[in-house]
């Protein structure tokens, strides 16, 4: 059962935030209830349901699990809110055997009518384990694409996630993020904040790549008030075109 949640109301606490979840059904059987809070990028939800409303939380029946960017594990973990949580869980990236069997669980799930999609997959197996760095989220996004787009797209985009390899971390890091989600500024926080760098250390990255030739830049379309921002995407044939 999905939850929604407005993080703007849960830190003003102008009403009863917890209110969605005393709707949720306990389980008939007496089975606990795990509630998941999933891709926490913001500490602030966190301090603010698990230390300011501590004592409200651990009244509700159920088991909590928060997934988060390990980057940010220290603010997640300030006190009171470090005192609400058993179990702290880091969970590696997959390895190579892993990732296929992940893969292949969902191809062994497949409808005839996505038999198509299948072979595809299954002919750039090792292709799209590599793309997706031990990220299951990544590596789905990189099945998906080898389905929706164009082998020599994808090609192009390999090429560029080796050279960024051979530059560094963050650089491969960024580029990988340029492949998963297409154009980004330096002040993008779904860059920022999973890599846990600043916007100065985004910005000199991005222009190091573009020097290299691995990246191109372009002035955002004005859509309001403000100075537009300055997108950065792979400079290949796609990305070219999308500028």
């Amino acid at each position: 059962m999905a939850v929604p949640w407005e993080k703007e109301v849960i830190v003003a606490g102008d009403r009863d935030v917890l209110g969605p979840l005393r709707q949720i059904p306990l389980d008939p059987k007496g089975q606990p209830t795990i509630v998941l809070l999933d891709d926490v990028s913001d500490p602030t939800l966190v301090h603010q349901l698990f230390g300011r409303l501590r004592d409200e939380m651990w009244q509700l029946p159920f088991r909590w699990v928060v997934s988060g960017y390990q980057s940010r594990r220290n603010a997640y973990l300030e006190p009171p809110a470090d005192a609400f949580f058993d179990t702290e869980i880091v969970l590696a990236p997959l390895d190579i055997t892993a990732a296929a069997q992940l893969l292949m669980t969902r191809l062994e799930m497949a409808s005839t009518d996505e038999n198509l999609s299948k072979e595809r997959i299954q002919a750039q197996l090792n292709q799209i384990v590599e793309r997706g760095a031990g990220n299951p989220r990544r590596l789905l996004d990189s099945a998906r694409d080898a389905v929706l787009r164009a082998p020599e797209d994808l090609a192009e985009a390999d090429e560029i996630i080796a050279a960024a390899r051979a530059l560094g971390k963050t650089e491969l890091a960024i580029v990988e993020h340029l492949v998963a989600y297409g154009p980004v500024s330096a002040s993008n926080v779904e860059l920022l904040e999973p890599l846990g760098i600043s916007r100065a250390r985004a910005t000199q990255v991005l222009r190091n790549l573009e020097e290299e030739g691995l990246v191109t830049s372009f002035q955002e379309q004005a859509n309001g008030v403000g100075r537009p921002r300055k997108l950065y995407t792979l400079k290949t044939s796609a990305g070219k075109d999308s500028t």
